[in-house]
């Protein structure tokens, strides 16, 4: 009954009184010797995160109000002027079709191929830890050094891609340089680089799944086939899931794979948030104007995320 009561008038309290409760309950806390000691170990921890991780960003949404100059040292408001230069500029347009363009695509390849070498490397197997090894070391390298090699394997003369081309009697293509082909290039290599880490995440799930229910369904006559349909992709959506919502996020902000091999070209057609971000505000010195497109980035990255979570976690058991 007391606690019903509670309850009830916890649901009545005004944002004020929620607010002194909270400011009275830390209050009893910290009359404890032990639990200021906890609060005081833990700032040496919490203020460096604060000063160099949280403060920085909560700035980005005042500069994005701004014309800031970090040279210069000036800081003018000017209201939602570089907002309004974004929504009239095309190369904006731009910047946003080929960031959607590269999300859209890679994340459901990345997933695709690392649930599929995932099933493959799913077994017991003489070798099999350090084929799953050799495997997941592209999600080590470094990614500009992933980017030099594969300008070398697309380079129209010399390139092992247009010497396998050749093989089969098909023309060199000049793969980055060719406005048709030089987002689809960065997305097979961004897939190549990405599918190993996805590929460990599903061989993670993949032995959490009992055997026995893959035994009930071949003693049923169940093919391998609707084992993956029926058992084992079902079982995965968690996985799969975190790995989606995770991957749009990462696709969002793709920057080093676009700045080292096509530099945004050719023609504005690899170009993306975050390597227009970086070229307005390190290039052209323009901080208030990188800051709005920050602001941008991060709503359409929590705007997707929150449908991600809205439509697609429905359906998920935990």
């Amino acid at each position: 009954m007391y606690s019903e009561t509670l309850r009830i008038s916890e649901k009545r309290a005004t944002p004020w009184q929620a607010l002194r409760r909270v400011w009275q309950s830390l209050r009893q806390e910290l009359a404890r010797p032990e639990a200021r000691w906890g609060y005081i170990l833990s700032a040496a921890i919490l203020l460096p995160i604060i000063i160099f991780s949280i403060l920085p960003i909560l700035s980005v949404f005042y500069y994005a109000f701004t014309d800031y100059s970090v040279f210069g040292l000036t800081t003018e408001w000017v209201g939602l002027d570089n907002f309004k230069e974004i929504a009239e500029s095309e190369l904006s347009l731009i910047t946003l079709r080929n960031t959607l363009q590269f999300t859209v695509f890679s994340v459901p390849l990345q997933l695709a191929v690392g649930f599929s070498v995932a099933v493959l490397l799913n077994r017991k197997l003489f070798g099999i830890s350090l084929i799953r090894s050799v495997y997941y070391l592209p999600g080590l390298s470094s990614g500009v050094a992933i980017s030099v090699v594969w300008m070398w394997l697309f380079d129209p003369r010399l390139g092992m891609a247009n010497a396998l081309l050749n093989l089969v009697g098909i023309e060199s293509r000049n793969w980055l340089s060719n406005p048709s082909t030089a987002m689809w290039a960065l997305i097979a290599v961004s897939v190549w680089s990405s599918f190993g880490s996805t590929m460990i995440i599903y061989l993670a799930g993949l032995q959490g799944i009992p055997d026995v229910y893959y035994e009930a369904a071949m003693i049923d006559g169940a093919s391998r086939n609707q084992l993956i349909r029926y058992i084992t992709w079902p079982l995965l959506k968690p996985v799969t899931f975190y790995l989606f919502v995770t991957g749009v996020i990462s696709a969002m902000q793709v920057f080093t794979l676009v700045l080292v091999m096509t530099q945004g070209g050719p023609l504005d057609t690899t170009t993306t948030l975050v390597h227009q971000i970086y070229l307005n505000a390190i290039a052209f010195n323009r901080m208030g104007y990188a800051s709005a497109l920050s602001v941008i980035l991060f709503l359409l990255i929590l705007v997707l995320t929150i449908i991600n979570i809205k439509f697609f976690a429905e359906d998920v058991e935990y």
